[in-house]
């Protein structure tokens, strides 16, 4: 039994997330499309293990899933062989063998996500799906600002929706950056682990301090109680990228 590790790009906008459903959503998810790719090449039941769950309407640039079997597939046929299966919006960037003792969750260090926001008077018909349009005049001083008072350890419970599974609400932001290349407004998250929708809470409210709705103090003040009602919206998921994951050596 080998263990294999493959790292996916995918546009999340045709899918239910990543998890299988039983819901019966018209949607398939992204496991399950995987899966049954596997299946066909390995000639066996595979279940695929993400480095976490993105939502509905969710992308990433680099997904680590890992995955055991038992056929003799060779390593290095994988990608080519799996490219060939899976639709266009989900491509294989690698595959390789790992060692029986990694784990894409376990063995995580610290993950990146970027949000992407096109700001512009007019709506960019060819980013549909992969990115909030916003039309109003950013303060990207002034979300910067906002930006940097998350950055470090603390009880970010306030920035996570109802429904979540957690039990520890501790989370370690690294480094938050906000940038602008032309119309496109890039914020990317690092940190060790992230809460149920914590990033797109983090987007919706550094856009609420753009426009005047959230002041730093709220921002502060939610980190003390944990209100989640001093914080803006939760930003839609279209421009949500799972941007990279790293590992312990």
């Amino acid at each position: 039994m080998r263990k294999i590790l493959l790292r996916l790009a995918y546009d999340g906008s045709n899918y239910c997330g990543w998890q299988i459903q039983t819901n019966g959503s018209p949607k398939p998810t992204l496991q399950q499309v995987l899966e049954q790719a596997l299946e066909v090449l390995c000639k066996e039941n595979i279940r695929v293990i993400a480095s976490g769950r993105t939502d509905s309407g969710v992308h990433a640039e680099d997904q680590p899933v890992m995955f055991r079997t038992a056929s003799s597939v060779p390593t290095d046929r994988f990608k080519r062989a799996l490219n060939g299966l899976l639709p266009n919006d989900i491509w294989v960037l690698d595959a390789r063998e790992v060692d029986e003792d990694f784990h894409t969750i376990a063995n995580a260090k610290k993950k990146t996500y970027r949000y992407m926001i096109h700001n512009a008077p007019d709506r960019d018909v060819f980013l549909n799906g992969r990115c909030l349009e916003y039309s109003r005049k950013l303060d990207l001083e002034a979300m910067k600002q906002a930006a940097n008072l998350l950055v470090g350890k603390h009880d970010f419970r306030a920035f996570c929706s109802s429904g979540s599974s957690a039990t520890t609400f501790t989370r370690t932001i690294y480094r938050m950056e906000i940038s602008k290349v032309g119309d496109m407004v890039y914020v990317e998250v690092e940190g060790n682990g992230f809460l149920y929708n914590m990033v797109r809470i983090i987007v919706g409210t550094l856009l609420a301090v753009s426009e005047g709705r959230v002041r730093k103090e709220q921002i502060q003040e939610a980190l003390i109680s944990g209100d989640r009602s001093l914080l803006g919206e939760t930003a839609p998921p279209q421009g949500l990228y799972l941007h990279k994951v790293d590992y312990r050596e």
